[in-house]
């Protein structure tokens, strides 16, 4: 990472409800992903999207941040007690 810019190889270091994390986002014309990375947690997150309209980038990076903050404060998501529009997918390895 950049001394000054917190930027490096396309990734971006940045505090995430008040964890520090390390952030790659990309997409194409048919694909999104946000990758971050928590170095003093050892964990991490990933969301894909096999579909992009380029439009819902924030969305998509909402929930990667999100699911961070529930993790880091150790809480479960809320049930929301209705159909499930996303499916989830949420594991933890120690290594």
């Amino acid at each position: 990472m950049g001394a000054t810019t917190g930027y490096g190889m396309a990734w971006d270091s940045r505090d995430m409800s008040g964890v520090k994390v390390i952030i790659d986002a990309g997409d194409n014309l048919a694909f999104r992903a946000d990758t971050i990375l928590i170095p003093g947690g050892n964990w991490g997150v990933v969301v894909l999207q096999n579909a992009n309209d380029f439009t819902n980038g924030a969305r998509i990076a909402a929930i990667s941040s999100g699911v961070v903050s529930l993790l880091a404060a150790g809480q479960q998501p809320p049930a929301t007690g209705g159909q499930a529009q996303h499916g989830w997918l949420c594991g933890h390895s120690s290594v």
